[in-house]
């Protein structure tokens, strides 16, 4: 096989319109590019129609894609959805591997020495970083191997990038206590918005993802929560954390903070009322909060309880902030369409994989399904 080219950019628009969650392509479809590139969908291939959903997905919501394509025949031969965003962190070890965040994703991203592509990604990361300047960053699903970074056209400018984030974090607020049956019942409106993996009709909520993305699904809960008539927090964990679950192609997932809704419920115990965490990514119903860090790893971490407007952490202890939900709406198109294509590269079943499950307890996390604490 030819190398293949590589494009990263928006689409511009389909010829012919693509049909959502169609099933077969009955003939090529012309994919133009907002960089001018044109490229092709195969309807030979065994992905084009989830190929198919993925870049419509993606382009519904002016995000960037990764596909690679055979330079003789024109057509795709891979699709990935990259990261875009600034860089939060970098970091290199004494061994040499580079460790970075983005201020767009909770994701801790590595390269290692060994990756060939090492010595240019190292330039474009520091050049990033000097610069303050956005980067595009695209992981292989499979292997969570960096295959391609790139800064950003036209990326947006430092002055921007701080006014985005001016606004003070907010105080823990004072929530209004819930019975533990209601708690039950919140988190059962929002684990039904779960998202079937094999079509990820929007607007469902990505839980199956557990990659990336626990911002805009906190942010999604807390909107259906308030809409329903109750007060949530967020609780944010900050610090090295590592979360085993079935829905990894790698059993585990890497961040360098996670955020979900919490609520204050009244248990009618001694305690009096305790704070409880809904996340359907990691738990079948609501738990304590101390249930919810202590399976996200053991090395030291940090807690912040605020009110639900904090949308995503950015330097200095400041956040963004998303009252209208534009960003979340956005977020979520771009992790719906991420469980989408892997659950189409993988093939049916899509997840949990039954080799992550092995060693799952027998109160295994079954949330949607989702993640497992061990034994």
């Amino acid at each position: 096989m030819p190398t293949q080219k590589v494009i990263v950019a928006r689409i511009h628009s389909f010829a012919p319109k693509i049909t959502p969650f169609v099933r077969t392509l009955s003939a090529p479809v012309r994919v133009h590019f907002d960089d001018k590139q044109i490229a092709y969908l195969d309807p030979k291939s065994e992905l084009s129609a989830t190929y198919a959903d993925v870049l419509q997905e993606l382009h519904q919501a002016s995000l960037n894609v990764y596909v690679e394509v055979n330079p003789e025949s024109q057509m795709i031969t891979d699709v990935q959805v990259p990261v875009t965003g600034h860089l939060h962190y970098l970091e290199q070890d004494p061994g040499g591997e580079l460790n970075f965040a983005l201020d767009s994703s909770q994701r801790r991203f590595s390269i290692q020495p060994s990756n060939p592509l090492y010595p240019d990604f190292q330039k474009i990361l520091r050049e990033a970083h000097e610069q303050q300047a956005m980067i595009i960053v695209t992981e292989n699903d499979e292997e969570e191997e960096i295959v391609d970074i790139r800064l950003a056209p036209n990326p947006t400018g430092p002055a921007l990038r701080e006014a985005e984030g001016t606004a003070p974090a907010l105080v823990a607020p004072r929530l209004r206590p819930v019975t533990l049956q209601r708690a039950t019942a919140l988190f059962g409106m929002v684990h039904c918005q779960s998202c079937n993996p094999k079509t990820g009709a929007p607007p469902c909520i990505p839980f199956l993802y557990a990659r990336d993305g626990c911002y805009a699904r906190a942010h999604q809960m807390c909107r259906l929560i308030i809409a329903d008539g109750d007060e949530p927090g967020k609780i944010w964990n900050f610090g090295h954390l590592t979360v085993k679950t079935p829905n990894e192609p790698r059993c585990e997932v890497s961040w360098w903070f996670h955020v979900a809704p919490v609520l204050q419920v009244d248990t009618a115990g001694p305690l009096g009322p305790q704070l409880y965490i809904v996340d359907p990514s990691l738990f079948p119903g609501p738990v304590p909060v101390q249930n919810w860090v202590a399976v996200q790893g053991n090395r030291p971490c940090d807690q912040k309880f605020t009110s639900s407007e904090p949308y995503l952490p950015q330097m200095n202890e400041r956040f963004r902030y998303d009252p209208t939900y534009t960003k979340t709406e956005k977020d979520l198109a771009h992790y719906r369409a991420a469980l989408r294509r892997r659950c189409g590269a993988h093939g049916p079943p899509p997840p949990p994989y039954a080799k992550c499950l092995e060693g799952a307890s027998a109160s295994a996390v079954i949330a949607g399904p989702s993640s497992f604490t061990e034994k």
